[in-house]
């Protein structure tokens, strides 16, 4: 980098007309002025001090290129093998959780139960394993240890949509319709997009009597996926429980006609149809 200094040893700038000159001579060959050892020793040190000054700040200009360079290599490295293991634990933590989904899907509980409990023990609050040791018990049919295990999930992800959810379903089987709804709320805001929560939070609704509620409930759920529920489905299940025998039938025939391999609509058609059908004892 040229800053406008020569760097030559025994030369000095001209105090008269600032050129440089021999630092031994006593005349300037520039402007031919008349110089004295003094003068001349002092502009020498001067323009020594100069280039020394200039050589120190390039130096340092170097070095700290050097070392953003060092740094920068070494930033990259850093996030390349840190993004490496964060991604292998990824990878780690998805396959663990496949296998266990693997064992659920094929209704082998206690092999699930006991792969997520052995995870558990390396890594007691991952959230996502509370969770399907909590889906595991529920069809094992252990609601106690369910129930726990979907509260811890809470505990440790407070915003979680499923947790809730499960948690709903296990109070609307104990009838317990007012807390249920709640429940389903909660996982509705927390984000669950999910047919069966809109279904079972209107069913609840339209049990302590908010049928405008579950009829929006109905709708939402027909809109979101109408290949796997329509409002007669809803108003089916409904009158269903209430014991509306005619009425039901009448929407479970729509529902099975809709939906002709969902055994569930069609369970619920045979027992309303045999209800209602049924000799009536004489009195």
């Amino acid at each position: 980098m040229d800053l406008g200094l020569e760097r030559k040893p025994g030369l000095a700038r001209c105090p008269k007309c600032n050129e440089l000159i021999d630092a031994a001579s006593h005349t300037c060959r520039y402007c031919g002025s008349e110089l004295n050892t003094a003068e001349l020793q002092e502009a020498a040190e001067v323009h020594r001090r100069q280039v020394q000054e200039t050589a120190r700040k390039n130096n340092r200009r170097a070095l700290i290129a050097g070392l953003g360079s060092i740094t920068f290599t070494v930033a990259v490295v850093g996030l390349w093998f840190g993004g490496k293991l964060w991604l292998h634990d990824k990878v780690l933590e998805l396959d663990r959780n496949d296998r266990i989904e693997e064992r659920i899907k094929q209704r082998d509980l206690n092999a699930a139960i006991s792969l997520t409990t052995e995870y558990l023990r390396s890594d007691p609050d991952d959230a996502e394993l509370h969770m399907l040791l909590g889906r595991s018990f529920v069809l094992k049919e252990d609601r106690a240890k369910a129930q726990a295990e979907f509260e811890k999930v809470l505990q440790l992800d407070p915003n979680n949509a499923q947790a809730p959810y499960f948690m709903g379903l296990l109070l609307y089987e104990k009838n317990q319709y007012q807390a249920a709804e709640t429940l389903f709320s909660k996982s509705i805001e927390h984000g669950l997009k999910n047919v069966n929560a809109l279904k079972f939070r209107g069913v609840s609704r339209a049990m302590i009597s908010k049928m405008d509620l579950a009829m929006e409930d109905f709708k939402a759920a027909e809109q979101l996926d109408p290949k796997a529920f329509r409002v007669d489905c809803g108003l089916g299940m409904v009158d269903a429980m209430k014991g509306s025998g005619d009425s039901a039938i009448k929407h479970l025939k729509v529902c099975v006609d809709q939906f002709p391999t969902d055994p569930v609509y069609r369970l619920l058609l045979g027992a309303q149809s045999a209800t209602t059908t049924a000799p009536q004892r004489p009195h």
